[in-house]
């Protein structure tokens, strides 16, 4: 991590799940993926850290390949997930995508 950068992880719910190819030839398709994620608990963070007002949902991206996916499963929405990522700032509007669990399907 560089300065200025801590690490944020979080249990939380999958709110949406967005897929952006980022290939403008069409021949290599590699793909952004974010996870808005609403925060149900804060399990590492740096001092003074603050979540998004009212119950807004944290972004995590990364690459598709470099992120490491615990369970091996396709993160959905209403996912229930242990998820963790390197941040900036006190309020991360974006969070890089480090690693995610699926803990269990929020109904």
């Amino acid at each position: 991590m560089n300065q200025g950068e801590w690490k944020l992880s979080l249990l939380g719910v999958i709110e949406r799940v967005e897929r952006i190819n980022l290939d403008k030839s069409g021949r290599n398709p590699r793909y952004k993926i974010q996870f808005h994620v609403r925060p149900i608990e804060v399990l590492e963070a740096r001092d003074g850290m603050e979540l998004p007002e009212d119950d807004a949902a944290v972004r995590f991206g990364a690459i598709e390949h470099r992120y490491k996916n615990v369970t091996g499963e396709v993160p959905v929405e209403g996912h229930r997930v242990r998820i963790s990522g390197v941040a900036t700032g006190i309020i991360p509007a974006h969070v890089a995508l480090e690693e995610i669990e699926i803990l269990a399907t929020e109904h």
